[in-house]
């Protein structure tokens, strides 16, 4: 098991948390947000492409059923309603077809990307509409979301995704929170708690592959996120360091971690450039777009 604390005494929680507080918009560099800017817009189209689609429409009517009212747009539609169940209908409607860009792991020898930005967008946009955030503000929470989230799925051991756990739903709420603390302005502990919330909620498997409840998992990663950062801001106080200390999420979920994939790294590249997001020329896994390359 990889040592609860690095060499100068911060943890990786920590220094998620400390990213998470710290970075905006004039922290990001030029290519950083082009790059962003290019994906926001690809995952905005699939919102409203997934928009149609029946596991859409299924949460949709869960979420009129609640009555939330809120601010927050249902993209596609002339619904609003609270940020949590924007994020939800959003973050479904943008993997619902499977056109999501995917984040590579780093080295050919582990397998599982990421959809990051149809779980991280979804929880930015719910949360800065009804704040009257900025587009800079989105680009920065969106970029520190995505970050986070590749950043675990990197670090994390491959037992993670190889025992059936399906990264898109459970790392990228780690990235969610970390999105909503530094869009929200919220400082390092609090943000450090709203982590610890995300490990008592995140989840998803590789079993629902092809059943329409995988469609859900970014959008309840977005929801998790939201929800976390909400009621730490609230004072509901969490584990310290909940991802690296003993039985927290590193252990419970991979069984160990690498953590010089984080300590220093976070956003030193970012990993939208570095190794880089695919935006999908094919409405499937990544994985088989080279077999359907050649077919063609």
């Amino acid at each position: 098991m990889a040592a609860a604390a690095d060499r100068d005494g911060t943890g990786i929680t920590a220094e998620i948390a400390a990213f998470a507080s710290a970075t905006g918009y004039d922290d990001v560099p030029a290519e950083a947000v082009q790059r962003g800017k290019a994906h926001i817009l690809d995952t905005l189209g699939l919102a409203l492409s997934g928009a149609i689609a029946p596991a859409s429409s299924i949460v949709r009517d869960h979420i009129g059923a609640l009555g939330a009212a809120g601010e927050a747009t249902v993209l596609g539609t002339g619904m609003r309603t609270a940020p949590r169940f924007a994020a939800l209908a959003n973050g479904t409607a943008m993997h619902a077809d499977n056109f999501d860009d995917t984040n590579p792991q780093p080295s050919p020898d582990r397998n599982g990307g990421v959809h990051a930005s149809g779980a991280i967008l979804p929880a930015v946009l719910a949360l800065a509409e009804p704040e009257g955030r900025s587009g800079t503000d989105v680009i920065a929470a969106f970029l520190v979301g995505t970050e986070v989230a590749c950043k675990l799925n990197h670090a994390i051991a491959p037992r993670h995704y190889d025992s059936g756990f399906h990264s898109t739903g459970t790392l990228n709420s780690f990235g969610c929170a970390a999105a909503a603390c530094g869009l929200l302005g919220l400082d390092e502990t609090v943000t450090e708690h709203a982590l610890a919330g995300v490990a008592a909620r995140a989840g998803g498997v590789r079993a629902n592959f092809g059943a329409m409840v995988e469609q859900l998992h970014p959008g309840q990663a977005a929801e998790c996120g939201i929800v976390a950062a909400d009621l730490a801001a609230r004072g509901l106080g969490g584990a310290e360091a909940v991802l690296e200390t003993r039985f927290g999420w590193f252990e419970a979920a991979g069984d160990d971690y690498e953590a010089d994939v984080i300590h220093g790294r976070l956003g030193n590249p970012w990993a939208l450039l570095d190794p880089g997001t695919w935006i999908k020329p094919f409405p499937n896994g990544a994985l088989t777009h080279t077999a359907m390359t050649l077919m063609l």
